[in-house]
């Protein structure tokens, strides 16, 4: 079972576990079906290997600065 965003035709937006196969859901709040939602991924760039340029200036950014810290404390 995966977690999935539900949205009800009364307003009601929660989260709950299905199937895959499984399109609807009962709502928390009325108890009528709500129709699943398409959830953006949730995704870290690694930033050390260079496939991902933007991704890598900003880690070494951070530590950078997280270095300094370090030593002028």
């Amino acid at each position: 079972m995966f977690l999935y965003d539900f949205k009800c035709k009364c307003g009601n937006v929660f989260e709950g576990f299905a199937e895959i196969s499984d399109k609807t859901h009962e709502c928390e709040r009325c108890g009528s079906k709500a129709v699943r939602l398409v959830s953006t991924p949730m995704i870290n760039l690694e930033g050390y290997s260079g496939h991902f340029p933007t991704a890598k200036q900003k880690f070494v950014k951070r530590h950078e600065v997280e270095g300094r810290k370090t030593t002028e404390e």
